[in-house]
Order: structure tokens, then C-alpha cells, then sequence
């Protein structure tokens, strides 16, 4: 496996180890959600719900959209990890 493969792989796993990123992934499969709603339901302050928002968005795992003020985030169900090819088949947390 190339280096750059085991690097996007090694960074999808470590996505998935985090409780709150978790959390976060099975509450966005449900439905849509703002960052408020979120930290509301995650008991967790707003910053660390933002910053978790921004590592899954970077790597494609949920989708943001903006909503008039708000930004509104869901769970990217085509969502496959490109780095070691593990997942075939859209992730399902």
C-alpha cells in the first residue's frame, strides 16, 4: 500500500475512534441538524461540536449547507474512505 493511501486511511480511522465524532455521525444519519441543536443534544460546549463538524466535513463524512444564518450539517451517505479502499460500499455508523 502507498504511503498516501495508508496516511487517508490511517486519518479515516482516527475519525471514527472519537466518541463524540460517533455521536455526532449516528445523530446526522437521522436527520439535519445546526450546530446549536447539536451541542443542545450532545451536552458537549459549542467549540468542540464546531471543531469535530469541521474534521468530518474535511474529509467528506457529512455535508454543510447554509440555511440563512445558519449552517445545517447531515450525513454524507455516499461517503466512501478513498485511502485504503476498506470501505466498498457507503459507511454506516
Amino acid at each position: 500500500m502507498l504511503v498516501s493511501k495508508k496516511k487517508s486511511c490511517l486519518q479515516c480511522f482516527r475519525m471514527l475512534a472519537d466518541d463524540t465524532r460517533m455521536e455526532l455521525i449516528k445523530m446526522l444519519q437521522q436527520k439535519r441538524w445546526n450546530v446549536s441543536e447539536l451541542t443542545k443534544n450532545l451536552g458537549v460546549t459549542q467549540p468542540t461540536v464546531s471543531h469535530h463538524l469541521k474534521t468530518l466535513d474535511a474529509i467528506g463524512i457529512v455535508i454543510k449547507s447554509k440555511g440563512g444564518r445558519e449552517t445545517i450539517y447531515r450525513f454524507n451517505d455516499q461517503y466512501l474512505c478513498k485511502g485504503c479502499e476498506a470501505y466498498t460500499t457507503p459507511l454506516k455508523a
